[in-house]
């Protein structure tokens, strides 16, 4: 999937920000399932 922003700079597939999107490959195996545990479920 790719991410295409909305015009708050949040993905409207995955709900991650822009920044978290651009430094996701730089973050650790802990820090990426923070994050997702904190995302929106989405239906």
């Amino acid at each position: 999937m790719v991410c295409r922003l909305d015009q708050e700079a949040v993905c409207v597939g995955c709900g991650r920000t822009k920044e978290q999107i651009t430094r996701w490959l730089t973050y650790t195996e802990e820090e990426r399932k923070e994050i997702m545990a904190s995302l929106p479920l989405k239906q």
